[in-house]
């Protein structure tokens, strides 16, 4: 009887700690360091931006916010990976990410070449 009482106890105390243990942790520090999914990584972006610029794609006016907000989310990725990214923090830079890219594409609809050839920076 006593055994059984036992093996009872047992199993319901791993009942109730599986589906605590299969949880996602909302601040995973061990998640690969990966935040872009299926977004351009800072590095992708960044050659890009450099390379719209060289090509004249987009506009003089346009190239200094478009090198400032860069910098920001390169820096604010720096400061979120000292510790490691957590499910905030990886939204964020995503959607830091998808704003970047939507005004390097804005940028180079509206700077329609006007810069091949001439001073681009």
């Amino acid at each position: 009887m006593k055994h059984i009482f036992l093996a009872m106890a047992a199993v319901s105390g791993l009942a109730v700690a599986a589906p605590v243990g299969a949880q996602p942790r909302n601040d995973d520090r061990s998640a690969p360091q990966s935040w872009q999914g299926d977004q351009q990584g800072t590095g992708q972006l960044q050659r890009r931006l450099e390379a719209s610029i060289e090509r004249g794609d987009i506009s003089r006016r346009d190239v200094r916010p478009l090198r400032i907000q860069m910098n920001q989310l390169i820096q604010v990725e720096r400061q979120y990976r000292r510790g490691g990214l957590d499910g905030w923090e990886r939204a964020a830079l995503r959607e830091r990410s998808r704003m970047l890219t939507a005004n390097i594409s804005e940028a180079e609809l509206s700077g329609n070449g006007r810069n091949k050839g001439g001073d681009r920076r």
